[in-house]
């Protein structure tokens, strides 16, 4: 009684706060209660929630024109609840380097989740099959108002998740099947766009009719356990990543494949533990599961049948990314011509698969990247000439020699060379006269696979085609390059030690050739032994060349030169190519003088 006493003088200030606006806002929650828990099923609550929702707005626009002091409260106890995930806060970014090595593990919030959407699903599941109908009924017996929220969020998801299941299979058909036209900004759809989105909804309403809905869990069952086979395969070097907490300065570091698996299961969980709690009695196979939540149900059903789409789809674009690695090894191709060759083809395939060639024999299987050579008499043998005419005219003997094997190597290098500066020349021509409106110059990646295109090295907020760390421009690398010449490149820059290219905005083409060039001399003169250095740049007109080793928390700084902007977190040698301001950037004292001949003052 005395709790009670000393309670009612602060609800009759509360209630008498903001006038009749306050008692309004009471009355209309009880009503909402009350008749909440009268209605039948979830059709109704799309009613009640559109209510809260006015409610939460006018509440809103009341307290920005008179402060109310239980809105404030309340907004703090929010905030406080939303500090509490500043604990499982990490900082994310790419490891280039790789060495030293940093150890291995996973997020606290990373397990939390995983727990979390599997506890989830599973309570979903328990409460659709131990009950009579379905959870609803007991729900709203609390407090309907706290049952609206959870059911506006939950129809929130079930929304995103149907979105998503739409437009991902859509992009994947946009990328596999490009439009024809030039016009490539125009709004309308065309016909085959039209026509796949159609064939796709009919698919999913006729598998959503005619199926049971058990086929989807058991479907992201079999890509759970496809992703973690592919987890655990035998790997080839590549780009790791390295996390911190937000209160901790110890690192770790995560592989690609483990991030794989990581986004593809957190994905799954999601969507199982959505489409359980909406349609987790259709799921059982139990009888009028859905009597007072049709909606939801059905909500539930149109995301299950949209999640194989929203599955294969990242997958087709997984595999996308792996056929385009750049760090994917691979031989280099030889393309054998005359009609010796054709006669001989067996021997001449063994040889050259002996010596570590790809072999092309027919015209129509000839491409650019193919070092060309014609099979002839052994008196009409080019092969240890000094400057012969390509294709080289080689005899069945000349391929067995080493010394062969050594100058195919060699001009399969050239070649690549050549392909590479031709497709930098063509993403520059589409660069070149174009204004960007942020950062300062451009990164320059071919050889990393989450590094599309050529990217700005700050975010311009008016586009939207954002790659891993910047914004793409012009054309990606795999419509100018081959695979098998990015993988060169990989080669290339890994044996160089240089991780990353900044291009300084005023550096064009012919300049950037110039310090590709040097790049190309010092791997040939230390045969892929010595790192690029410098002092290797140095005398190259109108341009300064600096390498930067940035570890963790040591971004590049510079008074006279742009820094530009890298991920917060991460490990990387980069290559920066500045226009050169005329100035020194360190001081270098003169030797002194120890000759003691006597001279003239003042000389």
């Amino acid at each position: 009684m005395k709790l009670h006493t000393q309670s009612l003088p602060q609800v009759r200030q509360l209630l008498r706060q903001g006038g009749w606006f306050t008692p309004s806002v009471v009355v209309s929650v009880l009503a909402l209660e009350f008749f909440g828990r009268q209605s039948a099923n979830d059709f109704y609550d799309t009613v009640g929630a559109a209510s809260l929702v006015l409610l939460v707005a006018l509440v809103a626009i009341r307290h920005r024109s008179v402060p109310l002091d239980w809105v404030k409260y309340l907004g703090r106890q929010v905030w406080k609840l939303s500090r509490c995930s500043d604990y499982f806060k990490i900082e994310f970014g790419p490891d280039l380097r790789g060495t030293p090595p940093i150890p291995r593990a996973l997020p606290i919030s990373v397990h939390v989740t995983i727990v979390v959407l599997t506890l989830w699903t599973a309570g979903a599941l328990a409460l659709w099959n131990y009950l009579p109908n379905s959870w609803r009924s007991y729900a709203i017996q609390g407090s309907y108002t706290l049952y609206l929220v959870g059911m506006i969020a939950l129809w929130g998801m079930l929304f995103a998740g149907a979105l998503g299941g739409i437009y991902f299979p859509f992009m994947l058909f946009n990328y596999l099947f490009p439009r024809a036209s030039a016009r490539t900004e125009d709004p309308k759809m065309s016909r085959g766009q039209l026509g796949f989105l159609t064939l796709y909804v009919v698919g999913v309403v006729l598998a959503s009719w005619a199926l049971p809905l058990w086929i989807v869990p058991a479907f992201c069952g079999v890509v759970l356990a496809i992703a973690t086979m592919l987890a655990l395969w035998p790997r080839w070097p590549d780009v790791q990543f390295i996390w911190r907490s937000e209160h901790s300065r110890r690192v770790w570091s995560v592989t690609s494949p483990r991030l794989l698996w990581l986004t593809s299961t957190l994905i799954i969980l999601a969507l199982l533990a959505i489409i359980s709690m909406a349609a987790g009695g259709r799921m059982l196979g139990k009888a009028g599961s859905d009597a007072d939540m049709p909606l939801t149900v059905m909500l539930g059903a149109a995301v299950a049948w949209l999640t194989p789409g929203i599955l294969i789809s990242g997958g087709t674009f997984a595999f996308v990314l792996w056929r385009n690695n750049p760090s994917r090894t691979c031989k280099p191709s030889v393309y054998v011509a005359g009609p010796l060759a054709l006669a001989a083809l067996p021997r001449v395939q063994q040889l050259l698969h002996n010596q570590g060639f790809n072999v092309h024999v027919e015209p129509s299987d000839a491409s650019e990247i193919d070092v060309g050579v014609r099979l002839v008499e052994s008196v009409h043998s080019q092969a240890r000439e000094f400057d012969p005419a390509w294709p080289l005219c080689v005899s069945l003997e000349d391929l067995a020699d080493a010394q062969l094997r050594d100058r195919l190597v060699r001009r399969d290098e050239i070649q690549k060379r050549r392909l590479f500066l031709r497709g930098l020349e063509k993403i520059f021509k589409h660069v070149k006269g174009h204004e960007h409106a942020g950062g300062s110059g451009f990164w320059l990646a071919p050889h990393l696979w989450f590094m599309p295109g050529l990217a700005r090295d700050e975010m311009d907020e008016e586009r939207d085609d954002a790659a891993f760390l910047a914004q793409t421009v012009g054309p990606p690398y795999h419509e100018v390059m081959h695979r098998h010449v990015r993988q060169y490149v990989y080669h290339l820059l890994r044996a160089l030690q240089v991780d990353l290219i900044f291009i300084e905005d005023g550096i064009d083409y012919r300049k950037l050739k110039k310090v590709l060039r040097v790049l190309f001399e010092v791997y040939d003169k230390s045969a892929g032994q010595k790192r690029a250095e410098e002092n290797h740049f140095v005398g190259m007109p109108k341009m300064k060349v600096l390498i930067h080793d940035f570890q963790l928390d040591e971004p590049f700084r510079s008074e006279n030169y742009p820094e530009p902007r890298f991920e917060d977190l991460g490990r990387a040698r980069i290559l920066h190519i500045f226009r050169d301001r005329g100035d020194q950037d360190e001081y270098i004292e003169p030797p002194f003088d120890f000759d003691r001949s006597p001279v003239p003052l003042y000389v």
